[in-house]
């Protein structure tokens, strides 16, 4: 599963519904967002600094485009790109 997922995933940009923060901050210490994408795909992303510091920030609810990085297994990692 993670091998045909993470071929067909990486290099997507996906619509997520934000749940709220990650357990844990990206490799560099970075907050992160968990969220799910249409398909009911667990993602957790960074590059969240700038929209949360918008008015008014990212919160659970809201809907973001994340770029997908990586994948292992029923897990997608990523970027937040813009506010959708």
């Amino acid at each position: 599963m993670g091998e045909r997922n993470e071929r067909l995933e990486v290099g997507q940009l996906h619509k997520v519904l934000v749940e709220g923060r990650a357990r844990k901050p990206m490799l560099d210490g970075s907050p992160s967002l968990t969220g799910r994408t249409d398909t009911n795909k667990r993602v957790v992303f960074g590059g969240v600094e700038a929209l949360l510091l918008e008015e008014p920030g990212l919160v659970a609810g809201d809907y973001c485009t994340v770029a997908i990085t990586q994948a292992t297994g029923h897990t997608l990692k990523g970027s937040a790109v813009a506010r959708a």
